[in-house]
């Protein structure tokens, strides 16, 4: 019985989790260099934290990584956005804490 109602607990729990969605979520997306400076402005545009940083993928070939801070409430918009914008490779991780500004999202 009581591993009954701690599975439920746990279940209902992460329903309410995902529903609310509290906190930030850092997205590392990588691009080539000309593609990734398109999708950084287009997502500065609409509102998003963008900052990008230059590196070297396989073969030293040139790469933009773009590290985009967002409200996790907010990530199915940007999956959608980068969806569109063809194969992306990213990593995404939990924030615990931030000092400054993050983007207004539109």
């Amino acid at each position: 019985m009581f591993a009954l109602g701690k599975l439920i607990g746990v279940f209902l729990g992460n329903k309410i989790e995902n529903k609310l969605a509290y906190g930030l979520l850092e997205v590392d997306v990588y691009k080539h260099k000309e593609q990734g400076k398109a999708l950084a402005d287009e997502l500065r545009n609409q509102g998003y934290s963008v900052t990008t940083t230059v590196g070297y993928g396989v073969n030293g070939l040139e790469r933009l990584m773009l590290k985009i801070i967002l409200p996790r409430n907010c990530f199915s918009d940007l999956h959608e956005i980068l969806k569109t914008d063809g194969n992306v490779n990213m990593s995404i991780k939990t924030i615990s804490q931030i000092y400054g500004k993050v983007g207004i999202i539109n």
